[in-house]
């Protein structure tokens, strides 16, 4: 069985689920159940190359509203980066859509070890609005020359931006061809509104269905 949303654009679409299958009245009668609404936004393709910047640098990623609105009344639980230096950040992060005092939903410090791993880190349980974007941020705050961990550049802008004469832009535009190796995690609550499709060897046996049970 295949699992179909309304509209997906995004990276972590659901693509199966498996079914139980039960014999009643001379019935065979399917019931699964819902996805989680976990949601695990990347731009880095998890291949560690520099670390680059200064500790005068504000950069971050930018996950847009067309991305979050499938996770509308979840929270942000996590965020993930690879440790590649020893110095303390301070993360913010933001809700809007631009960067300013006024869509900031929360900050907090991390001081990193070296551990040249990705780190995953509990930012507790944030409410935001699906229907901005969402950016995580960070600044080094210690003496570490070049805190910025940075995969090759994978095509999409959202995964690396900076802060350049008081505007966030993308760092392409600076001859900075990486991605940062920065992710975000949402809660795992149930989606609503969820439509399935139900197929047995290809072949289309019943779409849009509402429920998580078919006869």
């Amino acid at each position: 069985m295949y699992l179909q949303k309304n509209v997906i654009v995004i990276k972590n679409i659901y693509s199966s689920i498996q079914a139980n299958a039960s014999l009643e009245d001379n019935s065979v009668v399917l019931n699964w159940d819902a996805p989680l609404s976990s949601g695990f936004f990347k731009y880095d393709d998890g291949e560690y190359v520099t670390n680059i910047g200064s500790n005068t640098y504000n950069w971050g990623i930018k996950i847009s509203a067309n991305d979050m609105k499938q996770y509308a009344g979840s929270k942000l639980s996590h965020i993930e980066m690879f440790d590649a230096c020893k110095t303390k950040y301070t993360f913010k992060i933001y809700n809007g859509e631009k960067i300013n005092d006024n869509t900031l939903i929360h900050t907090f410090e991390y001081e990193a070890q070296n551990a040249h791993e990705f780190v995953k880190i509990a930012v507790g349980e944030i409410p935001f609005d699906a229907n901005e974007d969402l950016w995580i941020t960070a600044k080094s705050v210690g003496a570490f020359s070049a805190p910025v961990p940075c995969s090759k550049y994978t095509g999409n802008d959202n995964g690396s931006y900076i802060k350049a004469g008081g505007y966030w832009v993308p760092a392409v535009g600076y001859n900075m061809n990486y991605t940062w190796m920065l992710r975000a995690y949402t809660s795992n609550d149930t989606i609503d509104n969820v439509k399935y499709n139900i197929y047995r060897n290809d072949e289309l046996l019943a779409s849009d269905l509402t429920k998580s049970t078919y006869i």
